[in-house]
C-alpha cells in the first residue's frame, strides 16, 4: 500500500513539473491551490507524506520566523521530509515588497511563492501567488501592518533555493533627478510652533527644477492658495488616492489634463506660506481616510539584504553549539528575543542568512545561531559499555531504530537535554546520556 502511494505521488510530481505554471493556467486558483487539490483528489492527503505535507504548508502560517526587510536566506528542501518555511516581517503602505526566489535545479520542480496577509482571529488573506516559472512577487501595499512570505515545493523533491525579500517605492520619484532633490523635512514634523502637523514630505532642489508626475493619472485641480501657493492635484489611476504639489513657480498642467509617469506637472518654487524658505515641493498624498505619510511612496534609499557569510555546504547537516550560544526566536532589527542554548547541544542546520544559520532544535522549535558558535565535526568518540536502543528522537517513549552492541564505537555529535545524538556507521539516532 505504501508503495502505491509513494507511486501516486511521483506521478503527480512528474505531471505538475511537466507543465509550470502560466498566468490564467489555473483559473482562480493559486499553483499552490492546484497542487493541494490533485493530491486531495487522489487521496494523497490521506497518506503519511500527504498529510506531512499539508501540515507543513499550514504550521508556516501559524508560526513564521519574523525577520527584518531586506532580509536574504538560502537552504534546501530536502527530498525526504515534507516542509515549507516562512517569514513574518512589517511594511508600509506605499512600499512595494518584492520577493525573488532562485532555485537549484533552475527549472523542472516546483516551487510554490506566496504573500499573506495575516488575519486577526482568522486564516491569513492571500495577497498574490508567484508564477511557479519564475518564482517572483511584486505586490504594493495598501495598509501598513504585518505581512508572510511562504515557500513550499512539491512532494519527493529536494530543492535548494535563495529567498530575497526587499521593499521599493511604489510611485516615481516627483523632482526631476537634474536638480539633485534632497527631503528636508518628513511626515509629522511640527508646523505654526506645534500647532499643525506636517502633511507630507519637503523635497529641496533649484528654483525651476522640474516636478513629475509620480504616477499615471488625472489632473483634478490646479489652483492657488494662501498655504500651498500654486498647486496641483492630480489623482492616481486605479489606486485611490491624490497626488498633492505644493510651492510651484509655475503650474505647467490644466485641470482634467491626463499625465503619465514623468510627464512635468510645474517648476519647483517657494510660493505660499514658504516664500520665506529654499525653493522646494511639499508633497502629499490624501485618501478617502485623509493624508498618508507619502515617504514610502517615494523613497528611493532602501537597504540592500546583507550578503550570505557562513558555510553554505554546511546546510542539511547536523552541527553542535561550541559555547554556550544565543539561539534567536527572531532575525530581525537587535534581535532581542532570545533563549540561550548550551555548549554542546545538537542542531540541524537548516538555512543560511546573512552571519547566521537558521536551525531547528530537536523539538522543531525554529531560530537562528551565529555561524561562528557552531561545529559540524563530532564531539567525540565513545566506546558503550552495555546495550543501548538507538531512539529516532530524544524521547523515552520513541520508536527504536536498532540495539547498539555492548563494545560498539558511536560518534557523538551532540545532546540535548537527557539524550545524544549520535552516529554509528551511517546511521543516525538518540541514545540516554547514562554512558559508563
Amino acid at each position: 500500500m505504501r508503495a502505491v502511494a509513494f507511486y501516486c505521488i511521483v506521478f503527480i510530481a512528474a505531471l505538475a513539473s511537466c507543465h509550470p505554471s502560466q498566468p490564467g493556467l489555473f483559473g482562480k486558483r493559486t499553483p499552490h491551490e492546484t497542487y493541494r487539490n490533485s493530491l486531495e483528489k487522489a487521496g494523497l492527503e490521506k497518506t503519511r507524506l500527504g498529510k506531512l505535507w499539508i501540515a507543513a504548508a499550514d504550521k508556516s502560517l501559524e508560526s513564521p520566523l519574523p525577520v527584518s526587510i531586506p532580509y536574504k536566506e538560502t537552504g534546501y528542501f530536502e527530498m525526504n521530509m515534507p516542509a515549507a518555511t516562512s517569514y513574518l516581517f512589517s511594511a508600509k503602505r506605499g512600499d512595494q515588497v518584492t520577493v525573488h526566489v532562485n532555485t537549484n535545479p533552475v527549472s523542472g520542480i516546483l516551487l510554490f511563492t506566496e504573500l499573506w496577509q495575516p488575519v486577526t482571529n482568522g486564516q491569513p488573506k492571500l495577497l498574490a501567488a508567484a508564477d511557479t516559472a519564475t518564482g517572483s512577487i511584486s505586490y504594493e501595499i495598501t495598509k501598513e501592518g504585518s505581512y508572510i512570505v511562504r515557500l513550499q515545493p512539491e512532494l519527493l523533491q529536494g530543492l535548494a533555493y535563495t529567498v530575497t525579500i526587499n521593499t521599493a517605492p511604489s510611485l516615481a520619484f516627483p523632482v526631476h533627478k537634474s536638480g539633485n532633490p534632497r527631503i528636508i523635512s518628513i511626515w509629522g514634523a511640527d508646523r505654526d510652533a506645534g500647532a499643525r502637523r506636517h502633511e507630507g514630505i519637503d523635497i529641496q532642489a533649484p528654483r525651476l527644477t522640474p516636478t513629475l508626475a509620480a504616477v499615471n493619472g488625472m489632473v483634478t485641480n490646479v489652483s492657488e492658495n494662501k498655504l500651498g501657493g500654486k498647486v496641483v492635484f492630480l489623482r492616481a489611476a486605479g489606486k485611490g488616492y491624490t497626488l498633492y504639489y505644493a510651492h510651484l513657480d509655475q503650474q505647467l498642467v490644466q485641470a482634467g489634463q491626463s499625465v503619465q509617469v514623468g510627464d512635468t506637472i510645474g517648476l519647483i518654487g517657494n510660493t505660499g506660506n514658504a516664500k520665506h524658505t529654499v525653493p522646494h515641493l511639499h508633497f502629499g498624498i490624501y485618501t478617502m481616510d485623509g493624508p498618508v505619510d507619502p515617504l514610502p511612496f517615494v523613497n528611493p534609499r532602501r537597504e540592500q539584504a546583507k550578503e550570505i557569510r557562513t558555510d553554505t555546504t554546511n546546510l542539511r547537516k547536523y552541527a553542535r553549539t561550541t559555547t554556550n550560544t544565543a539561539f534567536y526566536t527572531e532575525a530581525s532589527g537587535i534581535r532581542n528575543r532570545q533563549t540561550n542554548l548550551p555548549k554542546g547541544s545538537i542542531i540541524k542546520l537548516q538555512a543560511a542568512t546573512d552571519q547566521f544559520y537558521k536551525v531547528q532544535l530537536p523539538d522543531s522549535t525554529i531560530g537562528l545561531v551565529a555561524g561562528s558558535a557552531i561545529s559540524v565535526s563530532p564531539l567525540q568518540q565513545r566506546r558503550l559499555s552495555q546495550v543501548l536502543p538507538l531512539l529516532n528522537a530524544p524521547d523515552s517513549n520513541a520508536a527504536v531504530k536498532m540495539p547498539l552492541e555492548s563494545g560498539s564505537t558511536v560518534s557523538l555529535l551532540g545532546a540535548y537535554k537527557d539524550y545524544f545524538f549520535v552516529e554509528w556507521q551511517d546511521k543516525q539516532g538518540w541514545i540516554r546520556k547514562q554512558i559508563n
